[in-house]
């Protein structure tokens, strides 16, 4: 019989400035294997370290192999408004994939979340994690967790070129008593938030979110306030 040898991981919590080139590098190195919109640049990363959910002191976590890291993970809360979700996400080095560290960094953030269950909100509390289904490696490291497949979304898209010519966009046509206006042309943060959430209050697994939260999307290095629309009652004012 054939026994796998024992990984001897070192786990550490984030420590601050000096681990950004890790993780910078883990997630140029899983781009070239997961594709690039799995893959993060700098700043996406230090925006992500900054999100008033993270706190990455305490709930992001390194494994490493003779301190080279083999994987990352942290987990974050979210409140509902009849349940609270632990969210799990991280990434695993291609060349440390299907050994056993997926599990580990799974166990470490699950341990995490038990330490965390006086903080939630709501008596339900659930513990999520997806991916894209084309990343069988994933899917089978949550099955082999314990994890079960409840939901699929889809992305839409539509082409902008055909054979390197733009391809016409028809105008939008409005009602007549609606305005629609940029975030760009007048900002207005505190509405946009008040709408997704009623919008969304019934929709599967639905969070609330804050103004903190709000603040901290608009300042990503890629943010567009002028393809955020607005429209408006005309009435409104």
């Amino acid at each position: 019989m054939i026994r796998k040898q024992k990984l001897d991981l070192q786990v550490y919590a984030y420590r601050g400035e000096r681990d950004i080139p890790a993780l910078v590098g883990l997630f140029a190195a899983a781009a070239e294997v997961d594709g690039p919109d799995l893959g993060r640049t700098e700043g996406q990363i230090r925006q992500m370290l900054s999100s008033p959910r993270t706190k990455p002191e305490e709930n992001l976590f390194f494994f490493a192999v003779e301190g080279e890291v083999a994987a990352y993970g942290r987990t974050f809360l979210e409140d509902g408004p009849g349940e609270s979700v632990f969210r799990l996400t991280g990434v695993v080095h291609p060349d440390w994939r299907r050994k056993g560290v997926g599990t580990l960094v799974i166990e470490r953030l699950e341990q995490r979340i038990r330490e965390r269950l006086d903080e939630p909100a709501n008596e339900t509390v659930q513990v999520m994690v997806g991916t894209n289904l084309e990343h069988k490696d994933r899917l089978a490291l949550f099955r082999k967790t314990g994890y079960q497949m409840v939901r699929y979304f889809f992305n839409m898209e539509r082409p902008l070129h055909q054979e390197g010519q733009p391809v016409e966009v028809p105008a939008a046509v409005y009602p007549a008593d609606i305005i629609v206006h940029s975030m760009a042309e007048r900002p207005d943060l505190p509405a946009a938030r008040y709408v997704c959430d009623e919008a969304f209050r019934d929709h599967w697994g639905h969070t609330e979110s804050t103004m903190e939260d709000w603040q901290h999307w608009v300042s990503e290095p890629a943010h567009r306030a002028d393809l955020w629309l607005l429209a408006r009652d005309a009435g409104s004012g």
